[in-house]
């Protein structure tokens, strides 16, 4: 379990963003659950956001977002938290424009 939370994350295809979260809130999830300081933590999520071009966007909720930007929102999870990110297959196929437009 300790390998999964610090080491590994996953991009799942329907993105597995907590309904009731913010887009902030979600990024910040992994980093809560490895016990980041809070301040540490609103840095991490701000930054990750800005990265995937989401800084506007950090206090809707997944259904107030396009799919896109809810893709988006996922890819600034698995970025903020552990080391390496994997995406299943089928979610792969759209992973390279996404990454590109958040310039990873």
């Amino acid at each position: 379990m300790r390998l999964r939370r610090e080491t590994v994350a996953y991009i799942f295809q329907s993105f597995g963003l907590l309904p009731v979260l913010s887009a902030a809130e979600n990024v910040g999830v992994p980093l809560r659950i490895a016990g980041m300081a809070p301040r540490e933590r609103e840095e991490r999520v701000a930054l990750m956001l800005s990265t995937v071009g989401l800084a506007g966007h950090a206090g809707q909720r997944p259904g107030e977002l396009s799919g896109g930007q809810q893709q988006r929102v996922a890819i600034a999870r698995a970025l903020a938290g552990p080391s390496h990110s994997r995406a299943n297959a089928p979610w792969s196929l759209r992973a390279p424009q996404a990454l590109r437009h958040a310039g990873v």
